[in-house]
């Protein structure tokens, strides 16, 4: 049995660190029964108030599975991180909403998945191979990801979960390649987690804090949204995206070159006959989507296809390395000698089936012709 109890009805402790004397003892065990367990309000409510400061506070049930504890930590606002499917079910017993159990570990065994599957935690996933599990039982989740920073420590090795001896975790150089992964699978990944071991050093926690600043960059850098559009648009970059460059096409390149590119959210974009190695519907599509991503940016397209060229806001042409004139398409067959030159030698070739044909224009985008 268990009791919380607040110091205002408690008699004043004496020994140091001591919330309750003998006789206060005695007494609850008299009234109670023992065995019995008795935890300070106080204490716990203290704990919370130096967290205060952090968006999400959550206690980890395994520090303490007490279900009365568990229930007073949740109306001081705290969610709960759990490690078994046991400590997951001992959190909604406890009362805890879906929304605030957090559920971490390194592999998946069948009881967790079957709970899981029934209830929409939010996962932490401490191994890449977790990844596809867990996208199979909850399609389009958010989950967060546990990083091996490579470094640990702890008051007892014991106890030290971080660095190249440790099992835990993701190692932080493959943050890149399991992120990818995750947006292929269909899976969001909106928080980094890191935990080295257990104790208290500060001048290590402030580490931790940098590597932890590290990998969320690292995220950031890294759309998954963007990754999985650039997937539905290119479904063979799935199959070819950890491959080793030797087997990629030239198109299958070109493909994720323009992936990358997207990815880090850049304002300004810089695209070197990036569909040369497209069909036209495949152009059409990519172009659209690209309008509908990076619709606010500024992209500059070096080409001589008529159906990437007509799509721009503006016609820069070029020969012989000097700018010629600039304009719309419209204006510039109107007065510009070198730009109906060009429209006419191209022609040729669309007409041909060299070159790709002409889409209706959705573009607003600056356009280079050389």
């Amino acid at each position: 049995m268990s009791v919380l109890e607040s110091p205002a009805t408690l008699a004043p402790a004496a020994p140091k660190r001591r919330f309750l004397p003998d006789d206060g003892l005695r007494a609850l065990a008299a009234e109670h029964g023992t065995p019995l367990y008795v935890y300070s309000v106080e204490s716990v409510r203290r704990r919370r108030r130096d967290l205060a400061g952090f968006d999400v506070v959550r206690y980890a049930q395994k520090a303490n599975p007490n279900l009365s504890l568990l229930r007073y930590v949740r109306t001081l606002g705290a969610h709960v991180d759990t490690v078994s499917s046991g400590e997951a079910h001992r959190a909604l017993v406890a009362g805890f909403r879906e929304d605030e159990i957090n559920f971490t570990a390194d592999v998946f065994d069948r009881r967790i998945l079957e709970l899981l599957g029934r209830h929409d935690l939010y996962v932490n996933l401490g191994s890449a191979d977790m990844i596809e599990q867990y996208a199979a039982i909850r399609p389009g989740a958010d989950v967060s990801l546990r990083i091996n920073p490579g470094f640990g420590h702890g008051h007892d090795r014991k106890v030290n979960t971080g660095g190249p001896q440790s099992k835990h975790g993701i190692w932080h150089e493959e943050l890149p390649a399991v992120l990818a992964r995750a947006a292929r699978a269909g899976l969001t990944v909106t928080g980094i987690h890191i935990h080295i071991g257990s104790g208290s050093d500060f001048k290590h926690l402030s580490r931790v804090r940098r590597a932890l600043a590290d990998a969320a960059r690292t995220a950031a850098a890294i759309d998954p949204e963007r990754l999985r559009w650039v997937f539905e648009l290119f479904p063979a970059m799935r199959k070819f995206w950890t491959h080793p460059a030797g087997l990629l096409s030239g198109g299958q390149k070109q493909r994720i070159a323009i992936a990358r590119a997207l990815a880090g959210h850049p304002t300004v974009l810089l695209l070197d006959d990036c569909t040369a190695a497209l069909d036209a519907r495949n152009e059409d599509r990519f172009w659209a989507r690209l309008d509908e991503e990076f619709g606010s940016g500024i992209c500059f397209v070096v080409s001589h296809r008529l159906a990437t060229i007509r799509r721009a806001d503006t016609i820069l042409v070029m020969d012989d390395g000097k700018l010629v004139d600039h304009g719309t398409h419209r204006e510039l067959v109107q007065r510009c000698e070198t730009y109906r030159d060009f429209l006419q030698t191209e022609e040729k070739l669309e007409h041909l089936g060299v070159s790709g044909v002409e889409y209706p224009s959705r573009m607003r985008r600056g356009g280079m012709t050389g």
